[in-house]
């Protein structure tokens, strides 16, 4: 008699045992498939072990001891892609004062407030435009989980990680200007033509593609697809 109730106990010990570790199987596959999907970990993974990093020196950073810069960033065409040519400037009321040029890409960075050091990004495609009116930049709602780099002499996609701070009302996002010059600010080997495409997912899990004649203008709540 004593036996079958130990046997009993054992048997329900058992049962509650094996639905638990399937339970936290379950449930540790679906933590892993989730933390596999975060951008950064991919980037992570794709760095340690995937592909080899470029070479430090044609690894671009931006400046770090200035409150505020602005860099002027050009597609250049080259003999089999483009390169890309850049010119920083400390001063920026002079640069925009003294400027006529067209088709270049346009990212400076703001403080916030005199008394915080966190920066903001404007970048913008065209330089027709009134630089009072960007001097006080807001954040979008809008805001990016994936983008990935595709281009046919590729093996495999480059996920690019935007910071938060770069989705500003009015800015210019995802021109070949702006891909080419993500793609040199990052450690990873990479080809570049007018044959990429962009696989993108935004905040509210919009899926989307982008080709290499197309950019996105940011709004306050949504953003503007445009095709040129």
């Amino acid at each position: 008699m004593e036996f079958v109730y130990l046997s009993n106990v054992y048997k329900y010990y058992k049962n509650i045992m094996i639905s638990y570790v399937i339970k936290m199987g379950f449930f540790s596959l679906q933590f892993a498939f989730y933390i596999s999907q975060n951008p950064m970990v991919q980037s992570v993974y794709q760095f340690l072990f995937v592909k080899r990093p470029r070479n430090s020196n044609e690894i671009l950073i931006e400046p770090m001891d200035s409150n505020h810069w602005l860099c002027e960033s050009q597609l250049i065409p080259s003999s089999t892609s483009f390169v890309l040519k850049e010119e920083y400037y400390i001063s920026l009321n002079s640069y925009f004062e003294s400027t006529e040029k067209e088709n270049a890409l346009i990212t400076y960075s703001l403080p916030m407030n005199f008394n915080d050091t966190e920066k903001v990004y404007r970048i913008i495609r065209n330089q027709r435009f009134s630089f009072s009116k960007l001097q006080e930049p807001k954040l979008s709602s809008v805001s990016f989980l994936d983008i990935q780099y595709n281009h046919p002499d590729m093996k495999e996609s480059l996920i690019l990680i935007i910071p938060r701070e770069w989705c500003c009302i009015g800015n210019e996002l995802f021109s070949p200007e702006f891909i080419l010059r993500m793609l040199y600010y990052q450690t990873l080997p990479f080809v570049f033509d007018m044959r990429y495409t962009l696989d993108i997912m935004d905040s509210d899990l919009n899926m989307f593609q982008l080709y290499s004649n197309q950019w996105m203008i940011l709004k306050d709540t949504n953003y503007e697809i445009v095709t040129v």
